[in-house]
C-alpha cells in the first residue's frame, strides 16, 4: 500500500449505512449522492460525503446520526452550506471495558493487604520450640 494514497474499498458497514441514508431521505432528498471520502486514522472510523442535498433539516440531520449509531457508530455531522456539502464522520464504539486500571489497581492493594495480614498470622501463631 502507497503511504500517500488512501484506500477507497468499502465494507459491510459503510455500504449499510450508505443506503440507510438514501433510504430514509427518499421523500424529501431524491438524489443525494454519497461518497466515501476515506478512513480516519488507524481505521479507527470514515468519512462519507453527502452532496446534491435539496432540502436539509435539523430533523434530517438528526434522523442520519440516528442511523450511524443504530449500525455502532459514534456520528459527527460538519457542514458546508455554501458548497452544499455535508461530512459524517463515524466513528467506531469502543465495547466498554470491565476492568480499568483503577480496579486492577484497587485488587492489587487488596492481595497485598491480604498477604501481609497472612504473614503476621502465621508468624503470630508460630510455637516456639522447647
Amino acid at each position: 500500500m502507497n503511504v500517500f494514497r488512501s484506500e477507497t474499498t468499502t465494507n459491510d458497514d459503510i455500504e449499510n449505512i450508505k443506503n440507510d441514508i438514501v433510504t430514509c431521505d427518499a421523500d424529501t432528498n431524491d438524489d443525494i449522492v454519497i461518497s466515501f471520502k476515506g478512513f480516519k486514522h488507524n481505521k479507527s472510523g470514515f468519512i462519507l460525503r453527502v452532496t446534491n442535498i435539496e432540502r436539509l433539516t435539523d430533523a434530517t440531520m438528526e434522523k442520519w446520526k440516528g442511523l450511524v449509531i443504530q449500525r455502532g457508530y459514534g456520528c459527527e455531522l460538519r457542514q458546508d452550506f455554501h458548497d452544499g456539502w455535508v461530512e459524517i464522520i463515524c466513528t467506531r464504539q469502543h465495547k466498554k471495558r470491565t476492568w480499568k486500571v483503577k480496579h486492577l489497581q484497587q485488587v492489587g492493594y487488596l492481595f497485598v493487604l491480604a498477604f501481609s495480614i497472612y504473614m503476621l498470622w502465621q508468624r503470630h501463631n508460630k510455637t516456639p520450640l522447647k
